[in-house]
């Protein structure tokens, strides 16, 4: 079972990093294109804004997901190192259910939100419904959920055996 989980946690990895680069891709030449426009020209290009918007939400959501895996968020390491040493993988694990508990919250909401923008669409671009910006919000929840489940899972068998990551990617660590 932790093998199955590790390559959901990979491949849920892997597909995180590249919608944050093609993001990226999208939003630096738009946004780049619409500052020179409106300085040189006075003109705007009315849909870059929107394109803008829609590559930033999923850049936020995704990298969100990613950071969570790469145990790059900002944390907060007194309350581990108060703590008596017996007690620190309790509260790791604590702050990873916490986690996934507001994945949960992430992906039942972001779905909700989804379904009811669904015949709603985008400003500029018509043919586009808003519920792809809004998908954002669960699919980065999933991902997350399933990153902090791969932690507490090796969190509690880190006693029978070494964890494969130095670092296990939860806020608290």
């Amino acid at each position: 079972m932790r093998k199955m989980l590790t390559s959901a946690a990979d491949f849920a990895w892997r597909v995180s990093r590249l919608v944050c680069l093609v993001a990226m891709i999208i939003l630096t030449p738009v946004v780049f294109a619409n500052i020179v426009l409106r300085f040189f020209w006075g003109y705007s290009l009315g849909w870059s804004s929107e394109v803008a918007r829609y590559a930033f939400v999923w850049l936020t959501f995704m990298g969100t997901a990613t950071a969570l895996r790469d145990n790059s968020h900002a944390k907060i390491e007194l309350i581990i190192n108060l703590a008596p040493r017996t007690w620190q993988k309790y509260i790791k694990i604590l702050a990873c259910i916490l986690i996934a508990l507001l994945s949960l919250f992430l992906i039942i909401s972001g779905i909700l939100q989804t379904i009811k923008v669904w015949d709603v669409s985008a400003a500029y671009m018509r043919f586009l419904s808003m519920s792809w910006m809004y998908l954002a919000i669960p699919l980065s929840g999933l991902f997350m959920l399933i990153f902090m489940i791969e932690n507490i899972v090796s969190l509690c068998q880190e006693g029978e055996k070494k964890l494969a990551r130095e670092d296990i990617p939860c806020l608290l660590p």
